[in-house]
This record gives C-alpha cells, sequence and structure tokens, in this order.
C-alpha cells in the first residue's frame, strides 16, 4: 500500500520504551503508519489536531491529561477510532467500562513484566490485529519481525510495573532504575520510580494495591 493510502495512526504513551515499541509493532504492518507520537493527552490533542490521524492508540495512565480525560475531550473534535493500549491492573474492569463508554473501539491490555519476545510477537499481532479490525482494512497474518529496541530495557520497565502492582516497592525501584540506566530518557520509568521512593516510606496500611489510573501522575 503507497503512503497515501496507508492508515495513520498517533501512538500515545509517556513511556519512551514504549512509545518506540508500540510505533514498531504497528509500522511492521504496511498498511498502517506511525504519523506521529505524543507522551500525555495534552500533547496528544495537539497531535490528532495537526494530522487528524485515522486511530489513536491511547495509555490511560499518564501525567499533564489522562486517557480517559483525553477521550473526553476527543470525542468532541475528532472523528479517529481510539484503542486503549494500557496496563490496566487491578482497575481494569472499571477503565474498560469507562472507555467504552467514552466511544474507544478496543481495550487492550499491555503486558508487564513478563515482556518477552515471544509475548510481545503475541501481544503485537493482537495490537496490529485490532487496528486492521477497527480500520476497516481485511484480516492478514503478519510475519514476527526482530524487535530493534533495548529489549533488556523493556524487561525491566515490565519487572517494575508488575513490583509496583504488587506493591513491592524496593523491587520495583531496582527495576525502574536498571530500565532507566538503558533508557534515561523515559520519563514514565522515572516518575514511577519516584513514586515508588515515596511509597516506600508510607505505611502499608495505605497501600491499596491499585494504580491511580485517572489522573496526573506523580
Amino acid at each position: 500500500m503507497s503512503a497515501l493510502a496507508q492508515k495513520t495512526v498517533v501512538v500515545v504513551d509517556d513511556s519512551t520504551l514504549m512509545r518506540r515499541l508500540i510505533t514498531e509493532i504497528v509500522e511492521a504492518d504496511p498498511d498502517l503508519r506511525v504519523i506521529d507520537v505524543a507522551e500525555n493527552g495534552k500533547v496528544a490533542l495537539l497531535k490528532v489536531r495537526q494530522h487528524r490521524p485515522d486511530c489513536v492508540l491511547l495509555d490511560v495512565e499518564m501525567p499533564e491529561l489522562s486517557g480517559l480525560d483525553t477521550m473526553r475531550r476527543l470525542r468532541l473534535r475528532s472523528s479517529a477510532k481510539v484503542v486503549i493500549l494500557s496496563h490496566l491492573g487491578h482497575e481494569g474492569s472499571r477503565v474498560r467500562a469507562e472507555a467504552f463508554r467514552l466511544g474507544a473501539v478496543d481495550v487492550l491490555d499491555k503486558p508487564a513484566g513478563a515482556a518477552s519476545r515471544d509475548l510481545w510477537n503475541t501481544r503485537g499481532r493482537i495490537i496490529q490485529q485490532t487496528l486492521r479490525r477497527v480500520l476497516g482494512l481485511a484480516a492478514v497474518r503478519m510475519p514476527d519481525e526482530p524487535l530493534h529496541v533495548d529489549a533488556a530495557a523493556v524487561r525491566a520497565y515490565g519487572r517494575g510495573m508488575d513490583h509496583y502492582e504488587a506493591g513491592q516497592f524496593a523491587k520495583a525501584i531496582k527495576a525502574f532504575d536498571e530500565a532507566l540506566r538503558r533508557s534515561p530518557s523515559d520519563r514514565a520509568a522515572a516518575r514511577l520510580l519516584a513514586r515508588c521512593r515515596a511509597l516506600l516510606r508510607t505505611p502499608s496500611a495505605t497501600w491499596r494495591g491499585v494504580l491511580p489510573l485517572d489522573g496526573a501522575g506523580g
């Protein structure tokens, strides 16, 4: 398919690693093109207005403007299809229901600590198939492509998310530290690292075991 005929996607995620990885997954499909990326909802609104993409792949928990708040504004100003791609955690059912209420065409859960190459290939195919379906493209089987992002950094970030979700903040700190050593510009890892350090000083009785999904990041 020519560049003019390709369906265009804006990827919105506050993690540099995730933006790179998701972009690779999307662009492994020759019928899809990532026209731009955004690190939070406020930037996403500008990118959507600028590019008028066919689809937005949207994370939920982000600083500045959360994914759900972004959807509340997007539905008033864009006809782009919105697919939620986020680590949903314990709040998954609530977030899924709210996302569909706001007009999402699908909600996909990102893998976290088990972000092995095989799992990402499997999840990558699900992302590609979902995008093709919601954009009216015929279903095709894409060959597995080698990932060019730092796989060790992705695994470290994923382990950090798993430990964070479990309330194991000391282990999460080590994992996010490793991710930042490999990808120093990853603001999501830095934000989660700071949050884990703060929570490590918080009495365990105040930890509810859920991610603060709908609001500005810490």
